[in-house]
């Protein structure tokens, strides 16, 4: 953390320099548990043999859970032999092992671990009948990818340059695979592994189901009704199954793909009892049915995928709005106008209001009936990038969909894709955010959001203002319900993180800057610049200031773990150039160029003993420090 004091901070600037904007916080309202499970990844655990350092990346950062199932490629895999299918990449089979990584995050962490039940009837079961894709192009990208040429698929190069292709035969590298195969893995992992299964509540049910005629077409070649029918059908035997043997599970579906699909499913719109549903509504009315019938819960979380289609800094800083807020025009409101159609219309171009976690709200009582337990979920997303400040942006619109997730009792929010700015974004909110939500309201919330926290015992609070505005903003902030005695407090600031650059090391070594707030009448104000944001850590017992702050003292070179086993993470606040590993008679063991603040260096060779580091940095300063290899 970079400690930086901003003088005569809360003085006001010309109208003609900043846009002012006042946010009312009152501690007594909108009191609400914060979920744990928003601060979360997929794939925290994405290289076993580098396990250690994502793992030790994960715990300084804060996050609570790792969705590992990997998403389209989930839907085929094989516990029992540990295989599935790359839907991507001709449908070719690889090994996969969901075991050991719950072996490994039940050993070494204490994050929660997501993954999924397979609902399509099959799944692979041998790489013999793989398309040979070294020997054609030495597995490089082209058009045949995407295509089913594991199963014995041809193609041909056309006169004109395209191909024509023709499918394997998915009964050559698949097997039939009942829904007590796939929940059987519980048992497994209960009665074999000895896992505690309470670190593995939240199981997708399978994974983009509504578009398996797309990403799974060499099973799914045709989408009906009839399909449609088998995808519940099995789902609904897969939960019964599944909580018989724990009852404490998570369901979480449907996994719906994207803002079109959650609406309009690849096979068309399905048809029930003589009526044509969109594809959430008619999956809510489904499990609706089933549920009174069978007497079984049918979905804890309802889970959806959300990946915007906005290329513009301003749009993707109002994507967040996408889920509650019923009076957001969203530009890209598409699928959503194929939503109460008026009869003889298949698109009603007048609807621009996308709020679809209302509408599935509304879709539930009408179907479960009002007060049915449920939350909600968002399992994979991703924003388009932007030309310029697109760190700051990605940082933004991840913290403003984390804020919004708080306000309004999401139980998990998940990125697919992870980029620079993230890192600091998740460690900000998950290192300094309590555990109650706090109602905040903001003049001007399309620019300038508050979210507010406090803790169980109420005697601390966390305001974290997200400006997705290009200038500064002056904000003017008064507390009600929560008496804060007058004095200086914290406050930890991220703007300008750099685009091509990780910044985020660790709790202690990131790029936040420590500044001053004045806080009297339960009133502080604020200069917030511009695509930024800023968490005031405010107590009623005892004043804070930067002075104080804990996190001041940074090494400026740390080993972990030592002393290690198998890998050793360098990791400076500087820009580390070489990384050279020699014995105590001073004869170099190992070297690695860098050119980063972070280095993993894999010691698993060296014999067991004392070492020293010796690090070089981009300034040409040298550093050593000594580890021990066991």
């Amino acid at each position: 953390m970079k400690k930086t004091i901003l003088l005569s901070l809360f003085v006001l600037a010309t109208l003609g320099c900043f846009c002012q904007v006042t946010v009312t916080i009152n501690a007594d309202e909108g009191n609400r548990t914060i979920s744990p499970y928003l601060y979360a990844k997929n794939r925290a655990i994405n290289d076993i043999a580098n396990v250690n350092t994502e793992l030790l990346l994960a715990k300084e950062a804060g996050l609570n859970m790792t969705r590992q199932n990997n998403g389209n490629n989930a839907t085929n895999y094989n516990w029992r032999k540990k295989l599935t299918c790359h839907p991507d990449w001709y449908n070719n089979v690889y090994a996969c092992d969901w075991d050991t990584v719950a072996q490994t995050l039940s050993k070494s962490s204490a994050m929660q671990g997501m993954f999924a039940f397979q609902l399509c009837g099959r799944v692979a079961s041998t790489n013999a009948y793989n398309f040979k894709d070294w020997e054609y192009n030495r597995s490089q990208r082209w058009e045949g990818c995407s295509k089913n040429l594991c199963g014995g698929g041809t193609f041909t190069k056309n006169s004109d340059g395209s191909y024509s292709f023709t499918n394997g035969d998915y009964h050559l590298y698949t097997q039939d695979w009942p829904m007590d195969s796939t929940v059987e893995i519980l048992n497994h992992w209960k009665n074999d592994l000895n896992l505690d299964l309470s670190q593995f509540k939240y199981w997708n049910m399978d994974n983009e189901f509504e578009i398996w005629g797309s990403t799974h077409d060499d099973i799914f070649s045709v989408v009906n009704n009839d399909v449609y029918e088998m995808m519940m059908q099995n789902y609904f035997a897969a939960v019964k199954k599944a909580r018989e043997l724990f009852p404490d599970i998570k369901i979480c579906g449907p996994v719906a793909a994207s803002e079109w699909t959650w609406y309009m499913p690849s096979g068309g719109f399905p048809v029930y009892n003589g009526v044509k549903y969109t594809w959430l509504e008619y999956f809510i009315l489904r499990c609706a049915e089933e549920e009174k019938k069978s007497g079984v819960k049918m979905i804890d979380v309802f889970d959806i995928h959300n990946y915007p289609e906005d290329n513009n800094a301003a749009d993707i800083l109002q994507t967040h709005r996408m889920y509650w807020d019923t009076d957001f025009q969203y530009p890209r409101a598409n699928g959503v106008k194929q939503v109460n159609v008026p009869k003889g219309k298949t698109w009603d171009n007048s609807v621009t209001t996308e709020a679809v976690f209302v509408r599935c709200q509304e879709w539930i009582d009408k179907y479960f009936g009002k007060y049915y337990e449920i939350t909600y979920g968002i399992s994979e997303y991703n924003t388009k990038d932007v030309p310029s400040k697109n760190a700051m942006v990605t940082a933004l619109a991840y913290a403003s969909n984390i804020g919004e997730g708080a306000r309004n009792g999401m139980e998990f929010f998940i990125p697919w894709s992870w980029k620079y700015g993230m890192w600091e974004t998740v460690h900000l909110f998950a290192r300094y955010s309590k555990g109650i939500n706090v109602s905040s309201v903001s003049n001007n919330e399309a620019m300038v959001s508050a979210y507010t926290s406090k803790n169980e015992s109420c005697d601390s609070m966390t305001v974290i203002f997200v400006n997705r505005a290009e200038k500064t903003m002056q904000v003017s902030t008064t507390i009600e319900n929560f008496s804060i005695e007058k004095g200086t407090y914290v406050a930890l600031q991220l703007a300008d993180l750099p685009d091509s650059k990780e910044t985020f090391i660790s709790h202690n070594q990131n790029a936040l800057h420590a500044l001053d707030v004045n806080v009297l009448d339960n009133k502080f104000s604020l200069s917030l610049p511009a695509y930024s944001m800023t968490a005031v850590l405010l107590s009623k017992e005892q004043v804070l200031s930067s002075d104080s702050c804990i996190d001041v003292e940074i090494p400026s070179l740390v080993l972990y773990p030592n002393p290690c086993t198998d890998e050793l993470l360098v990791a400076s606040s500087k820009e580390i150039n070489t990384v050279t590993i020699l014995n105590v008679a001073g004869t170099i063991q190992l070297s690695k160029i860098v050119d980063n603040t972070m280095a993993t260096m894999d010691v698993s060779q060296l014999k067991a003993g004392a070492y020293v580091a010796k690090i070089q940095f981009n300034d040409n300063t040298i550093e050593t420090k000594s580890f021990v290899k066991q």
